[in-house]
């Protein structure tokens, strides 16, 4: 890895982005500025106890990883809320007799297993709510962008359990 080759550098700063696993290599803690993140987002937690050093790192890296990696934002997903149809209690869907079908055959159907991308690991679509092309849309790109997706039976998520009704 990067850190591996650079950390002799005292003057560096380092970005651990924390996919899956909070992890900051030991060699280079001390210079580091570790985060979690999802598709769009990074969680950065500072404390009282940080000083003014810490958050001028935090900005700098930040800063640095802005310019590095600039993107266009034309093909990012415009938003990440999507507001649920819930047409059964999640308990009542997830104890339901239930069937597997192919994810892009479920539009229509009620979900009767939860879908969740981590990061963040906050569901997309309950046991209960009603599967949209919106939903569907949103599930691809989170696989596209390398999200890992839990929950679901199917663990590559080309299928998706929903109610018998």
């Amino acid at each position: 890895p990067f850190w591996r080759m650079t950390y002799q550098n005292a003057r560096a700063t380092y970005a651990c982005i924390n996919l899956l696993e909070a992890y900051c290599p030991k060699e280079i803690q001390k210079q580091a500025i570790c985060v979690d993140g999802d598709i769009g987002n990074i969680l950065a937690i500072i404390s009282v106890g940080d000083r003014n050093l810490e958050l001028e790192r935090l900005i700098a890296a930040l800063a640095e990883l802005k310019r590095k990696y600039k993107k266009d934002y034309t093909h990012l997903f415009d938003h990440e809320y999507i507001n649920p149809i819930v047409k059964y209690s999640p308990q009542k869907a997830f104890y339901s007799n239930k069937y597997s079908v192919k994810l892009d055959d479920s539009i229509g159907k009620t979900s009767a297993e939860f879908v969740m991308a981590y990061p963040p690991g906050i569901p997309i679509i309950a046991p209960g709510e009603e599967i949209t092309q919106e939903i569907i849309t949103y599930i691809k790109y989170a696989k596209e962008k390398g999200c890992v997706m839990q929950g679901t039976e199917d663990i590559e998520l080309n299928n998706i359990q929903v109610m018998e009704e």
